[in-house]
Formats: C-alpha cells, structure tokens, sequence
C-alpha cells in the first residue's frame, strides 16, 4: 500500500478543559475523497481547521506528502481550503478572483492565465470568467470558490460544509459535481459535513466522529450496512432497534425478545448476554402469515412519501419499527407480522451507543 497523502497522529486539540480532538489517528490516501462525518461538537472541523493550519494541536502530528506540518503557517501549507461562505472577493470578476492566488506568489502573467482557464474550464465556469461574482448565484460562487482552490494546484483540497447554503435541489446537482470535478483532477478532498447523506453521496471513505473521537472509518456502504456501534447505526441513514439477549441454541443463534419470543439471527460472534439489534426500515417487510423470522404486530400508522409508503407496527413482544410498505396496502390496527432477515441485521452491544 502506498504511503498516505496526509496523517494525523495521536492528535490532541483542547479548549480549557474540553478535549475538542481527543487523540485521533487517520490516514487520508492519495486521490481520495475522504468525509469527516459527525454532529456539532464532534471535533471534525476543528480536525479541518488543524490540517489547515488555523489551530495548532496541543499533541501528535500532522503529516502532509511527508512533511511534518504541525507548525507551518497555513500560506506554507500545501493544500488550499474551500469555506462555508466562499470568501469571493465582491470587487473582482470570476476570472480574477480564481487568479489572486497566483498574483500574489507574483506567477507570470501568461501562465496565469492558462492556469485560471484550465481551473474554471474543470469547474464549467469559463464563459463566465468576466461575470461580477455578485452576479453570480450560489452553486455558480461554489464553482469559483472551488476552481480557487484548484488553480494552485495543491496537494489537499478541504471542504468546509461549503454546500450548507445552497438549497436543497442545488445542493443534491452539487454534491454529484463535487465528486465529478474531484475524480477529473485526481486531487485528495477532505470534506467536513453533518450531512450523512452528503457524506454517502460523494465520499470514498467517510470518517465518522463523535466526542472528539473516530468512531468508524470505511467505505459508505460499510458504514451503512455494518455499523460497529448503536451511535454510528442510528447516525447514518435510520434504524429500527430491537433490545433483548442473544442466545445460543444448538448451534443456532437467537435474539430473545419478551413473552418467550426468539428471532432466529445469523452466526455471531458475541457472546450469550444483552445485546441491541440494528435493521434498517427498507429490509423489514409485512407478510400475512407468521414464520420462524417474522414478529406479530398492529399498525398504528402510515404516512406518504410520494415514492412509498412508510408504516409504523407495535411488535406484540413489545417495542414499535418502522418499515416501508410493499405491495397491498395496511391499515391503522391491522394485525400483520413483520419479517426481520436475518442476513441484514447487525447485532450491536446493549451498552454501547457511539460512547469513545
């Protein structure tokens, strides 16, 4: 495996007595599109603002291409940062404000500006590279922020949630641009969101945080279908919990549930004892006859969603799920019995929900 394009080790950032960034280990690899996930307080844009060079951790390293960067000042750092608010300068056009950068390291003049048409041909921006960027609107002023960034040529890219502004239906047609412009320059991204669908969308690998800590690191689709904790469960995408004791029977293994209820489970590797069991609503399904993997329940409720149909059960063995409805329709109060596969449920401690 190739060396990492960026490290961060042991990394300690504190503010009086509160451990922001409690000692977090990450390698970043070259080319990536890494996603630092988690909610307000987590300690993923203070990590950013450390790469960046705006804080100085008070312990550990940071490496950059295989320099030691802790105590270089952020203009010596070889990456550059998109923010929230773009930080456009109103006076210039879209072409000089992509061009300041190199102005001031004094590039020549004709390098400029094959470099600020290369960056904003990259960013589908050039036939506006005269336009007041008050003229611009908000997925446009990204594009320009961006193709800043990129105009340097530097080796990391970082993302401060800078989609946070655009509307919904912008932000959906940027987050798949992102994730284009990052794959055509072959550039390392790191980005910081609380967005966990943002993160599933464009992300390689996704850092997902809680308390100053690193919760889990993988792919979306590890994340998604095999969460190591109830936090990261019920932070990415949703999740229904069922709480009871895994048994072993026979060589079987089984979730006990109340009033003598088993739900068969596939092999696990936990032992006997108290445990919580993690499925999301699009595996659950409602069938009219019992079986050795459904639960008997009633349905208090559904609600439309345009595309589905979304339904909440009571379990008889106590407890509510949510499920999305498939085939005929239910009603308030009708008996039904759920089918939780076996295959897609994710057996999580009973005492661990995300806590570092």
């Amino acid at each position: 495996m190739s060396e990492p394009l960026l490290s961060l080790r042991a990394v300690v950032k504190r503010f009086g007595e509160v451990d922001a960034v409690a000692g977090v280990d990450l390698d970043v690899p070259r080319g990536a599109f890494l996603t630092l996930l988690g909610p307000s307080g987590s300690g993923k844009t203070t990590c950013l603002n450390m790469i960046a060079g705006f804080e100085r951790p008070d312990a550990g390293e940071i490496v950059l291409g295989g320099e030691r960067i802790n105590e270089l000042p952020p203009h010596r750092r070889q990456l550059n940062t998109v923010f929230q608010g773009y930080a456009l300068f109103p006076h210039l056009n879209v072409g000089d404000n992509v061009a300041f950068g190199l102005r001031m390291k004094r590039t020549p003049k004709d390098e400029i500006r094959a470099r600020v048409a290369e960056a904003l041909e990259t960013v589908q921006m050039a036939p506006m590279a005269d336009r007041p960027v008050d003229k611009l609107s908000g997925g446009q002023q990204q594009r320009v922020a961006l193709a800043r960034a990129l105009v340097n040529r530097p080796q990391l890219v970082l993302l401060d949630e800078p989609l946070s502004a655009l509307d919904a239906q912008l932000r959906k047609s940027m987050q798949v641009e992102l994730k284009r412009i990052q794959e055509a320059v072959g550039l390392t991204f790191v980005y910081v969101t609380h967005d966990q669908e943002e993160a599933l969308v464009m992300s390689d690998l996704v850092c997902v945080m809680n308390a100053g800590r690193i919760v889990q690191l993988g792919p979306p689709d590890e994340l998604y279908h095999r969460p190591v904790s109830r936090f990261v469960a019920g932070f990415i995408g949703r999740n229904n919990f069922l709480t009871g004791d895994l048994v072993h029977d026979g060589g079987r293994v089984y979730l006990a549930l109340g009033d003598g209820v088993r739900l068969p489970l596939e092999d696990a590797a936990q032992p006997a004892g108290p445990v919580v069991v993690a499925v999301r609503p699009e595996r659950l399904a409602i069938t009219d006859s019992a079986a050795d993997d459904t639960l008997a329940a009633t349905v208090r409720g559904t609600r439309f969603l345009g595309d589905r149909v979304e339904a909440d059960v009571e379990l008889e063995c106590g407890g509510t799920l949510s499920l999305f409805v498939n085939g005929r329709p239910v009603e308030a109060a009708e008996r039904v019995h759920v089918r939780v596969p076996a295959g897609h449920c994710s057996i999580l401690r009973a005492d661990d929900h995300g806590r570092p």
